[in-house]
């Protein structure tokens, strides 16, 4: 037998303990939820609801018990797993004893047996979800940016140390040469995350990446229960309860949170968005479980992250409105109109409106002050298109906006409040993140795709329970109708194909033709700036301090690189040392060219990775090769069109597709491979359309669809057959994605794994290290490996425009690792000397990195001795 299989099966064991072990936190949290029921004399929700709602409440138990014996971490992690089974063998030891059910009987109507067996592909669909997400769960390590440089890295440090304490902010850690307790950008976080993550790992004693994955997965169970026990409680079908789940996990950010575990926006939509979504079923029934349940979500919420307090405060807002609005609605519209003036009238006065120890409220010097939730740089950044592109023409939602629209259009004659209260609801939240990312320069994170997608993942429970109701009322109204239409529903794969032919067809005859652009800018319209150029073999480096270049380029109108596959430049002359640039931030080395040969270009843009996979903030044409260039430009344009070759490339990546990387945690639609073809956007916006067209007839009309049925059941019937298309390509790509090979030797991303195992032996327990990355290239490695290093203390100082502008002790009594290509190396170590460490020595270098001591660090430490070190720099 393999030495391997042994080892396989104790891991199997520890997997299926940790499973099990989580899976109990929902008695521990549910007989709290029960007793407090009971305390206020308040019937229990659907049992599904309970079980959701009793496993966040369990890991919240959990968390607290961490706190609260910080001290022992494994001792804390053996008692919760006690008391969980405890509260296992009480809650089905009372529904035996009393000879009652401990939950409640289902609630609800039976789903029409029309749609009983899309039920059951309904059910399988989301179940595969759910497997998939598990299954990777167990084979991925932890991945990528949240989890290393927030969440999981504490939770790393702490079982290491054997301890949960503070870390302290990178200032303070650096000026008292590195404490053990370590240091993170992130330091004020809110621990919630960091100690369910702990939990696993403390439970079996040994750390591994795939163990602190697991409550991801069985958050996401409980997040699929929550949303099918809460449509199941206000009277949604079982068919229409599996639909909405489906829709909610049909959107491949949510999927890609839960599977790449390590971040608390998948929580968040599993405590604050199950929140929201109860408040609208509470609006909607008027059930006070549901009100209850609601209420304990958002507090729950409330402690994974500063959100989760904004949300609950907008929130309760949004309650107490909504009922002043249906008793007293004149008097609701004169308040609003008040308070609305009152605020708008605040901020225009720049004056400050104290709120205690809430803090101040108001604008002043470009501040905006907002009470508890801090202060922000006023800016003003263009995100509308933005939120364009993220919601309608990417892939990141698949349908899920547009079935949400559809759902509050079925639902207007039959559930007006219902549709009302989502609007509004939704309507709420997403002015309140429009007006942050419009007005403060926390827009740079919108536009970069790194919060403008994440914070939506906590509404999409309350999008799925609105799109829940309109289906069951769909299918409520016109069961016997589509019934007697069944020959179109099968029709519908004809309409698919010859649907798709077509649009295959147009595409291409009409590939490379010009189109109406997005973004264009002229002669006109041109910002130049002078600027010294460095000649490169791909291109060239702009630097803005000298003559000898001139550039045109466009800012302020930030887009999305693979929304503009094609750029189409037309010269007045014949151009002279003439090259199409971009830049995706404002950093040295980030200046990337594409020569213009002719006075009318087309470049293929989608053809570099470095435009493909990035946010740009400024484009143009620079030239050179004069005392004073400047660029004959007559226009420069962005196409949306695409080639035949395009389609067969999106389909070759559909088949195989590439590996996750660290931006498809916040913005899948960065790579083509991640995207929903631009072409399908207007076949999904004609089926809606048709539909809302009918339904207007049909308004007009009797209670019967007579003539229309056999259109409006193709439509339904398309529509559905294109979400699920979309559900055939998503799980495609994530089953492709699914064997997780994170030890292979040649991979980019294991090399800091490797460069962590070979340093580890030869760095000090006790000794800081400040890691350098040189360029925004090597800062994803930087971070990553200061989390292989744990538990020796690292801080990754990630870059800014000059080493010599970044502030460092000069008598820094630690080691330092500088990242950076092997020939610039040198170069890079004398700038950091002359700067930033002025006693700086170098103690060995490998291939792409250097080791060096700070000026304080003693030169007499025997655990670096030159020679192990010098292998080390050989083997990497």
């Amino acid at each position: 037998m393999s030495p391997q299989v042994p080892q396989l099966q104790v891991m199997a064991f520890s997997a299926g303990l940790i499973i099990v072990a989580l899976s109990l936190w929902v008695f521990l949290g549910l007989l709290p939820l029960r007793v407090l029921l009971h305390g206020l004399s308040i019937a229990p929700p659907h049992r599904a609801l309970q079980l959701s709602l009793g496993f966040v409440l369990g890991a919240a138990v959990t968390a607290a018990a961490f706190m609260a014996g910080s001290e022992h971490p494994r001792l804390v992690a053996l008692g919760v797993a006690a008391t969980s089974l405890i509260a296992a063998w009480h809650c089905f030891h009372i529904s035996t004893k009393r000879k009652e059910f401990f939950w409640r009987r289902d609630t609800g109507l039976a789903a029409y047996n029309t749609f009983s067996t899309l039920g059951l592909i309904f059910a399988g669909l989301l179940c595969l979800h759910l497997a998939l997400i598990l299954a990777e769960n167990l084979t991925r390590s932890v991945y990528p940016w949240d989890a290393w440089t927030t969440w999981i890295y504490r939770t790393k440090l702490w079982f290491f140390n054997g301890e949960i304490a503070p870390l302290l902010p990178p200032a303070l850690w650096l000026s008292e040469g590195g404490p053990a307790q370590g240091t993170i950008a992130a330091h004020d976080y809110p621990a919630f995350m960091s100690l369910i993550a702990l939990y696993p790992s403390s439970l079996v004693n040994e750390w591994s990446d795939h163990w602190v994955n697991l409550p991801w997965g069985l958050c996401a169970l409980a997040l699929a229960a929550g949303i099918f026990g809460l449509c199941r409680e206000l009277n949604i079908s079982r068919t229409a309860a599996l639909f909405a789940a489906l829709a909610l996990f049909s959107a491949p950010l949510l999927h890609v949170h839960f599977a790449m575990a390590g971040y608390a926006d998948a929580w968040m939509a599993a405590t604050t968005g199950l929140g929201l979504a109860c408040c609208l079923g509470w609006a909607h029934k008027r059930q006070t479980s549901v009100l209850v349940c609601g209420v304990i979500f958002l507090l729950l919420g409330a402690f994974i992250k500063r959100e989760g307090m904004a949300w609950l405060g907008l929130a309760l807002i949004w309650l107490v409105g909504w009922e002043i609005i249906r008793h007293y609605p004149i008097r609701a519209a004169l308040c609003s109109a008040l308070i609305v003036t009152g605020i708008g009238g605040l901020l225009l006065s720049e004056g400050l409106l104290p709120l205690g120890p809430l803090g101040q409220l108001g604008v002043s010097e470009q501040q905006l002050f907002l009470g508890p939730l801090g202060n922000f740089a006023l800016s003003d950044q263009a995100v509308l298109g933005v939120y364009q592109a993220s919601f309608i023409t990417q892939g990141n939602w698949q349908l899920l906006i547009l079935l949400w629209i559809l759902s509050c259009c079925v639902l207007v004659k039959r559930n007006g409040a219902l549709a009302v209260a989502s609007l509004s609801l939704i309507t709420l939240f997403w002015l309140s993140q429009y007006a942050i990312f419009r007005f403060t320069q926390l827009g740079d994170f919108a536009v970069s795709g790194t919060a403008i997608n994440r914070l939506f993942l906590h509404l999409l429970p309350a999008l799925a329970v609105t799109i829940g109701a309109g289906f069951h009322q769909l299918s409520a109204e016109h069961g016997d109708g589509l019934h007697r239409y069944r020959v179109w529903l099968v029709g519908v794969g004809f309409a698919g194909v010859l649907v798709v032919g077509i649009v295959g067809t147009m595409l291409s005859v009409h590939a490379g033709s010009p189109k109406t652009p997005t973004q264009r800018f002229d002669q006109s319209n041109l910002q130049a700036f002078a600027g010294q150029v460095t000649w490169l073999q791909p291109g060239f480096q702009l630097k803005p301090t000298g003559g000898g270049v001139a550039a045109a380029g466009r800012r302020n109108n930030v887009l999305i690189a693979a929304d503009y596959p094609y750029a189409r430049i037309v010269l007045n002359q014949a151009p002279k040392s003439l090259s199409f640039f971009w830049r995706r931030q404002d950093t040295p080395g980030d200046f990337h060219t594409v020569p213009v040969s002719t006075r009318q270009t087309l470049l293929a843009l989608h053809q570099n990775a470095a435009w493909r996979d990035s946010v740009v903030i400024e484009y143009g044409l620079v030239q050179g090769g004069e005392p004073n260039p400047r660029p004959i430009v007559h226009d420069v344009s962005l196409l949306t069109s695409a080639s035949f070759s395009d389609i067969a490339t999106l389909m070759t990546r559909w088949l195989a597709p590439k590996p996750h990387n660290y931006q498809s945690i916040n913005f899948l639609s960065a790579d083509a491979a991640d995207t929903w073809p631009s072409s399908n956007s207007a076949v999904i916006a004609a089926a809606v359309l048709i539909m809302g067209l009918l339904l207007i007839l049909r308004a007009s009309r009797s209670a019967t669809l007579k003539g229309y049925g056999p259109l409006a059941s193709l439509s339904v019937a398309a529509l559905l057959g294109l979400f699920l298309l979309g559900e055939a390509i998503a799980l495609s790509g994530h089953t492709a994605r699914l064997p997780m090979n994170t030890s292979a030797a040649n991979t980019p991303a294991d090399k800091p794994f490797e460069l962590a195992q070979r340093l580890k032996p030869h760095i000090p327990a006790a000794t800081p290290l400040l890691i350098f990355p040189a360029s925004p290239a090597q800062s994803f490695q930087a971070l990553r490996l200061a989390y292989d290093l744990l538990p020796r203390p690292a801080y990754a100082v990630l870059p800014e425009p000059g080493l010599s502008t970044t502030r460092f002790p000069r008598d820094w009594p630690g080691l330092g690792l500088l990242l950076d290509s092997a020939a610039n190396l040198p170069k890079t170590f004398n700038r950091l000397h002359t700067s930033a460490f002025g006693g700086a020595k170098s103690l060995q270098a490998g291939e792409d990195w250097m080791l060096f001591q700070g000026p304080a660090y003693s030169s007499q430490n025997d655990m670096l001795p030159a020679l192990q070190l010098k292998q080390a720099g050989a083997l990497e």
